[in-house]
C-alpha cells in the first residue's frame, strides 16, 4: 500500500538500572518513531510514538507495572502523539525529526513539516541517556517489527539522510550495521556513500 513507511530512530542498547529484576541478557533501549500508520492498525492518519524497550526482562518476571509484554519475553511502554500529518513519501525530503535529551526533563520527539512542529515527550525511564552514544536512523516500513517493516520504494528512488548531533567535540562515524533489536524492518534501497563532518552524518540510499 503507497506511503506506508516510518522514520525511526534508536539509541543503542545499554544495562542500566532499569534492568533490576536479575534477568539475564537484559538490555534497554528507546526508541523514537513517526508513523504514517500505528502498528497493527489500518491506515488512517500518522503518529508520532517514543517507545522505552526492555529486551529479555519478562523472560524472568513479570514487566513493571504498566509496561506490555511482546510475547517474546520483551517488555515495553509508548507514548503516543495521533495527530501528526501523513506526509507522502515524495514529501520526505521537506521532513525533519529532533530529538532532545535531558537528564532531568527526559526525551522530546519533534517532528517538523510544513512550517509547523509535533511534539511527544518521554521520560527516561531506562536510565539510558548516559549511555546513549550510538544511533540508528533510517526510513523503514510500517513500525510493527514483522515482515511489513520492510518499506517498498518504486524503481528509481532516492533518499540522502542527514544526522547531526549537538553539543559534540567529536565528529561522528559511519557503521554499516544495525544497533538495535528492530533489523528486520528497513526498506529496499541500497545504501550509497556516507560521509561525515562536524557533528554531521549524511547517506544516501537509492534503487
Amino acid at each position: 500500500m503507497a506511503n506506508q513507511y516510518s522514520i525511526q530512530l534508536l539509541t543503542n542498547t545499554a544495562v542500566t538500572s532499569a534492568c533490576n529484576n536479575g534477568a539475564t541478557n537484559c538490555r534497554a533501549f528507546q526508541r523514537f518513531v513517526y508513523s504514517t500508520t500505528l502498528p497493527n492498525s489500518a491506515p488512517a492518519a500518522a503518529f508520532l510514538y517514543g517507545e522505552s524497550w526492555l529486551m529479555n526482562y519478562g523472560n524472568f518476571g513479570p514487566c513493571p507495572s504498566n509496561w506490555s509484554d511482546d510475547g517474546k519475553g520483551n517488555c515495553y511502554i509508548r507514548d503516543i502523539f495521533y495527530d501528526a500529518p501523513a506526509v507522502p513519501a515524495t514529501g520526505l525530503g521537506s521532513a525533519q525529526t529532533n530529538v532532545i535529551a535531558s537528564s532531568s526533563n527526559g526525551f522530546s520527539f519533534y517532528f517538523l513539516y510544513g512550517g509547523y512542529a509535533y511534539l511527544i515527550t518521554s521520560p527516561d525511564r531506562l536510565n539510558i541517556i548516559p549511555f546513549w552514544k550510538q544511533v540508528a536512523f533510517n526510513v523503514f516500513g510500517r513500525a510493527d517489527g514483522n515482515a511489513s517493516g520492510i518499506a517498498q520504494f518504486n524503481p528509481g528512488s532516492s533518499v540522502k539522510l542527514q544526522l547531526t548531533k549537538n553539543s559534540s567535540t567529536t565528529n561522528p562515524t559511519c557503521v554499516r550495521q544495525s544497533i538495535g533489536p528492530f533489523s528486520i524492518a528497513g526498506n529496499n534501497l541500497n545504501l550509497g556513500s556516507c560521509t561525515t563532518a562536524a557533528n554531521q552524518i549524511q547517506f544516501s540510499e537509492s534503487n
